[in-house]
């Protein structure tokens, strides 16, 4: 009798042993990164690493990703931009060193369309952000500057006045110029004060874009 109690009670250590290792499996295979409004949870991590937030897709209706589409093609093929504008092309250039984002930069909750142009001489450079009017069925240029510029996720943009290869290494240039999405006029307006841009800055963080290659292949992944 007293040699079947010790085996029934090795047997039932068994079976709790077995059971707890179960739930730490279980646990363990569920567990999956948590879902932000940057992503998932490490891809929130790596933004923070980097020191700023990634910018959000924003919502795009299928008429404005076509036309998006059919703007990048037409920088990519003719090196026209909307409205007929052209900024130039050097002979020889790679086009596809150009790049181009789609994403809500101005935080009002739809996809605009970003495109650095540098193919061209020094003159010729710009940094463009597009929207798409729905209403209107047609893209509208919402700013232009020269590259490159740094986003904030509370629609300040920074250019600094510092152009050429030079000022753009030298650390010590700290002179910027300075711009606010107005959503009133749907545009970016300038900022004369540098007092009210650092104070906006001061608690803004910097927005990561996912900039693009201009290429065919990721031109045809917008369509």
């Amino acid at each position: 009798m007293r040699d079947m109690r010790k085996y029934l009670a090795a047997a039932l250590l068994g079976l709790l042993f077995v059971s707890a290792a179960g739930c730490a499996d279980t646990k363990d295979a569920g567990e999956q990164p948590v879902e932000t409004e940057n992503g998932t949870g490490a891809g929130a991590e790596e933004a923070e690493a980097s020191g700023g937030l990634k910018a959000l897709e924003g919502e795009l209706s299928e008429e404005g990703r076509s036309a998006y589409h059919s703007v990048l093609l037409d920088v990519y093929f003719n090196h026209l931009f909307p409205n007929d504008r052209v900024y130039g092309f050097l002979e020889g250039a790679d086009v596809s060193e150009n790049e181009f984002a789609i994403c809500d930069v101005d935080q009002d909750g739809a996809a605009e369309l970003l495109i650095s142009y540098t193919t061209t001489d020094e003159a010729g450079k710009a940094a463009l952000i597009y929207d798409f009017e729905d209403a209107l069925g047609m893209v509208r240029e919402e700013f232009f500057a020269y590259p490159a510029l740094t986003f904030y996720d509370n629609g300040y943009v920074a250019l600094k006045e510092g152009r050429s290869q030079e000022a753009e290494e030298d650390s010590s240039v700290q002179d910027s110029m300075f711009y606010r999405y107005d959503a009133e006029s749907d545009t970016y307006i300038s900022i004369i004060e540098k007092e009210e841009a650092a104070s906006a800055l001061e608690d803004a963080q910097e927005l990561i874009i996912p900039w693009q290659k201009l290429t065919e292949e990721n031109i045809d992944r917008v369509k």
